[in-house]
């Protein structure tokens, strides 16, 4: 759950396309540490990532990865953070044993709306290609990761402090009236320990939507996320502590062992600003107008064992949008007011509203298991 109270400047570069579709930087911009994302235009072996990465010089724990694979013809992103000790065989093998909890140890019902679903993955060379990489907190050149990853899009974040902005005017992404078709009508969730890693502990949650375009009262750049959270709280009835590794890259992005998520567009999100006390666990969805009813999408994080045998947790949706609303990643997607030159682009109060499906507080004992209904 991110509570957002700066903006992000953002540019893109595509060699292989005209200026118009390049995004320009704003030249006000003091130079500071970065976050690129960079989409490969043909997905790349890992051999080849880490020979770029050399080539610029940075840390291989500042870099996630995505690859793509399919699970019982429903189509998958996996998320891979890198570690300094990586190597093409680890890699491999945190793909091969994350895709099989996905499989073996993580099917949810929910009830009317979704029968179980089954099916395997073919364990073919492609599937440990990479599609995108996120390099997080790095004082590259911008022009040294276009240069090292020439042709691919490069996108370049850059937080920037927006105190004092006044607020100006509005531009609400709803097209018309109120309507809560955009929350889910079940949601199942499973927190518990892996059997397909040992010593380790994952997170599945699993939602489907039973109306006809249920993001359809809101603008094509609509985002959705299904925020899980766990309570750090030293005033929390079970203490301190958390069940699932709580660890996370300084851009607040978890660092996950591995994640996966059917959502579309589905992206790691950051906890960038959250409460010290709240943990959040989520896979986001950047395009909530490509969710389809009557489908069941799943998002699954696997982690180290946390600190806390016992926790209790909240789930959060939250519906937000893009800006700009061609780029898709944890940065671009806003769930509280941001300003950009002075105007409001999105008001909490008006335009993003949030849905607590099991109730306020921390109604949620964990490990466990259970669905809800709308």
């Amino acid at each position: 759950m991110k509570k957002f109270l700066m903006i992000i400047a953002i540019s893109a570069m595509i060699t292989s396309c005209s200026k118009d579709e390049n995004l320009m930087q704003d030249q006000s911009v003091v130079n500071t540490e970065s976050n690129f994302q960079v989409l490969f235009e043909t997905p790349i072996p890992y051999s080849e990532l880490e020979s770029r990465i050399d080539q610029l010089g940075i840390s291989k724990s500042s870099v996630v990865v995505t690859h793509n694979f399919s699970l019982g013809g429903t189509p998958f992103r996996g998320f891979i953070p890198l570690r300094e000790n990586s190597n093409e065989i680890s890699f491999n093998e945190t793909i091969n044993k994350g895709i099989s909890g996905l499989e073996n140890e993580t099917e949810i019902q929910t009830g009317k709306y979704a029968s179980k679903s089954g099916g395997s993955v073919s364990r073919s060379k492609e599937l440990y290609n990479v599609s995108e990489m996120m390099i997080t907190n790095v004082t590259v050149d911008e022009s040294k990761v276009s240069d090292v990853f020439s042709t691919s899009k490069v996108i370049r974040s850059e937080k920037r402090d927006i105190a004092g902005t006044e607020k100006e005017s509005k531009q609400y992404s709803q097209k018309s009236g109120s309507s809560d078709s955009w929350i889910p009508d079940a949601y199942g969730y499973r927190i518990q320990e892996s059997t397909s890693y040992t010593g380790k502990r994952y997170l599945l949650t699993a939602m489907i939507w039973a109306t006809t375009d249920p993001f359809g009262d809101w603008s094509d750049n609509v985002t959705f996320e299904p925020d899980f959270n766990l309570n750090n709280s030293s005033n929390s009835s079970l203490g301190p502590g958390t069940y699932l590794d709580d660890s996370e890259y300084i851009n607040g992005v978890p660092n996950v062992h591995y994640a996966a998520s059917s959502l579309p567009r589905a992206y790691l999100d950051t906890r960038d600003t959250d409460a010290n006390h709240i943990k959040t666990f989520t896979i986001g969805c950047a395009d909530a107008a490509e969710i389809e009813s009557f489908k069941q999408y799943k998002n699954y994080i696997v982690t180290d064992e946390g600190d806390a045998d016992q926790d209790n947790a909240q789930v959060i949706f939250q519906r937000g949008q893009r800006w700009p609303s061609n780029v898709y990643n944890t940065w671009s997607v806003f769930n509280d007011d941001f300003y950009v030159g002075g105007v409001l682009i999105v008001d909490i109060d008006n335009v993003v509203p949030s849905e607590r499906p099991f109730g306020s507080g921390w109604p949620i004992s964990v490990p466990g298991t259970d669905t809800w209904y709308k």
